[in-house]
């Protein structure tokens, strides 16, 4: 769901458990780490890092609850969508989370929402530094146009993914 380098800046990061890789949690565990971090945010309510790891919480319960009958899905995204719009009000130039928020909206069939997101994360990103996110940006704006039925957008936005990434696979198969 989030962009992430490969590798840390920090190696000191892996062992956060709020950083750590959060495939391999428990629901329980998952639960867990949002009471921990609202209670991080009752302490710094303008902690951008924090509210961004509990966007990633929720992401990661909406994940696996999304093919489950019930609302309990969307509610994980709409609190995903609120989190990363806080980390947003803090850190208006953060290109991670305009793209994660653009993906969020885009499950929660907010089309146009979705698309401005994520040319925001486009303008914020710099050619030679975020070649990925600007590729999955790319990706994704395609996907939003194509679900929408506008095929032109559509290919126009794959195109500019694939000048990013000429060998990936998901570009190829969607242009």
């Amino acid at each position: 769901f989030a962009y992430e380098s490969d590798e840390p800046e920090d190696p000191a990061a892996v062992r956060d458990p709020f950083t750590a890789d959060l495939s391999d949690k428990t629901d329980v565990e998952l639960i867990g780490m949002e009471r921990e971090l609202k209670a991080k945010l009752g302490l710094e309510p303008g902690n951008a890092d924090l509210y961004y790891r509990l966007s990633s919480v929720y992401a990661m319960l909406f994940d696996r609850t999304r093919k489950q009958k019930g609302n309990q899905s969307s509610e994980w995204l709409i609190k995903s969508r609120d989190a990363l719009e806080k980390v947003l009000m803090v850190r208006p130039e953060d290109k991670v989370a305009h793209y994660n928020l653009g993906v969020v909206y885009k499950r929660l069939d907010q089309m146009e929402r979705a698309r401005e997101e994520l040319r925001k994360a486009i303008r914020l990103c710099d050619p030679e530094q975020d070649p990925r996110l600007l590729c999955a940006s790319w990706l994704q704006i395609g996907s939003v146009y194509e679900e929408q039925g506008f095929f032109e957008e559509a290919k126009e936005a794959y195109l500019k993914a694939r000048e990013l990434d000429y060998e990936n696979p998901d570009i190829q198969e969607a242009l």
